[in-house]
C-alpha cells in the first residue's frame, strides 16, 4: 500500500476552515492525472524526456486504468500535445503509434489518417502518404 501525504500551511485559514482547504487540495492531488497535459508539464516532463514521446501518453493512461480500474478516452488536448512534441523532437515512430491511437479513439475523424500521412511524408514515402490521404 502506498501512502502519500503533504504538509501544507494555510495562513488565512482558522481551525474550522482548514479542513475545507485541505480537502480541496487532496482531491486536486488525487485526480491531477485526469487533467489534460498542462503547458508546464509539456515543458518540464515531455520535452526533457529521453524516452519515445508516445510512452508518456501511454504511461499516463495505463496508470489511470491501473489505479481507478477503467479506461479513459484519450483527451484531444493530450493527443495534440504529444503531436506537437513528436514534430519538435522529430520522433516519427511515435507519430505512427499516435495515428493508430487516433483511428481507434476517434474513428469518425480524419485525425489518425492525417498523422499517418505525415508519418509517411517524414520517412520519405510520399506515394504511400498520398494513398493514405
Amino acid at each position: 500500500m502506498n501512502l502519500n501525504y503533504f504538509y501544507d500551511v494555510y495562513t488565512e485559514a482558522d481551525h474550522i476552515s482548514v479542513a475545507t482547504y485541505s480537502l480541496g487540495k487532496a482531491f486536486d492531488n488525487v485526480f491531477k492525472m485526469f487533467k489534460p497535459i498542462s503547458p508546464s508539464e509539456y515543458k518540464t516532463q515531455i520535452l526533457t524526456s529521453t524516452e519515445p514521446v508516445f510512452d508518456y501518453l501511454s504511461n499516463k493512461y495505463d496508470t489511470i486504468e491501473k489505479l481507478f480500474g477503467f479506461q479513459k478516452i484519450v483527451d484531444l488536448n493530450d493527443i495534440m500535445a504529444i503531436y506537437a512534441v513528436t514534430r519538435k523532437k522529430e520522433d516519427f515512430e511515435s507519430l505512427k503509434i499516435l495515428s493508430d491511437l487516433c483511428k481507434k479513439e476517434y474513428p469518425k475523424t480524419m485525425l489518425g489518417f492525417y498523422f499517418e500521412c505525415e508519418y509517411y511524408e517524414h520517412i520519405g514515402n510520399p506515394e504511400k502518404a498520398l494513398r493514405t490521404f
